[in-house]
């Protein structure tokens, strides 16, 4: 059962390796790439790295009595192409701002080397806000309109050393409280490879926490791991930026307190754990 009583997990080294956190808002046709590009102009110095990317669909969790299946092709009609989105990243490479006609979203990458300590949410959670404020106040001024937010998300990406590949299930079971790695009769061996995948649903239908396990090759090192990504996804109870950078605290309480409920206390220990 989901608990709010408790104080916020912390972690002196936990695996996470990279965060996102965004707000999607009613799409402002005004809002063009020169305009975000104006917007970008104030941050220049901090983030002069600058690449269009197409832009990110906005998924919004839906709730009902009968289960939704839509298949995942749209069509559009429209008198304008798909508006790029600004992918702006900081001199180091760790801090990142995505901006488009209908979002803003910060991502926080980990020094691989762990040279600096760890960016906590409460830093980062101030710092989205700094720049989503920064963004109402633009288009204001502007004369574009105003942040309306009809969706928000908190992601983390966690990298857990493996080994070898043929390690996998066993490793799976010695850090992810969901996974047994038995077989009723014990004629199948361990499984070379495994996905798994769950969604758990927020009090009162706020949103959902999705979280995903699977093997992985690092990049960096070519050490196989294994990737545990969650994500906290829903709408904020009103369209204001107040009520969306709440849903943001619920969505990181989801995802840390998820991580925690999800992973055995072993491994806790091993990540420093303090509360």
């Amino acid at each position: 059962m989901a608990q709010r009583s408790l104080p916020s997990p912390k972690f002196d080294d936990p695996p996470v390796v990279e965060t996102v956190m965004g707000i999607h808002f009613r799409p402002l046709r005004a809002f063009t790439i020169a305009q975000r590009s104006l917007f970008w102009s104030q941050f220049k110095a901090n983030f002069p790295n600058v690449e269009e990317k197409a832009p990110l669909d906005e998924v919004r969790e839906e709730f009902g009595a009968e289960p939704k299946v839509r298949p995942e092709i749209r069509w559009e009609l429209s008198d304008q192409p798909p508006s790029p989105r600004l992918w702006c990243k900081s001199p180091d490479g760790r801090h990142t701002i995505q901006i488009q006609h209908n979002a803003l979203l910060v991502n926080w990458e980990r020094d691989p080397e762990r040279r600096q300590p760890y960016w906590g949410y409460d830093q980062r959670r101030a710092d989205y806000a700094e720049k989503l404020n920064a963004l109402d106040q633009f288009l204001h001024n502007n004369a574009i309109g105003h942040i309306e937010p009809t969706s928000c998300f908190v992601t983390y990406v966690n990298h857990i050393e493996v080994g070898a590949l043929t390690d996998f299930a066993p490793q799976l079971q010695r850090v992810l409280t969901v996974w047994r790695n038995e077989t009723g009769d014990g004629w199948l061996p361990s499984p070379e490879r495994a996905i798994l995948q769950f969604s758990f649903v927020m009090p009162d239908a706020q949103g959902r926490l999705h979280v995903r396990a699977l093997p992985a090759l690092r990049h960096r090192d070519k050490n196989f791991i294994i990737r545990f990504d969650l994500t906290a996804r829903g709408s904020p109870r009103e369209p204001t930026i107040d009520a969306a950078l709440a849903w943001l605290d619920l969505g990181h309480e989801w995802v840390v307190r998820g991580f925690v409920s999800l992973t055995e206390p072993d491994m806790h220990a091993e990540w420093g754990k303090t509360q």
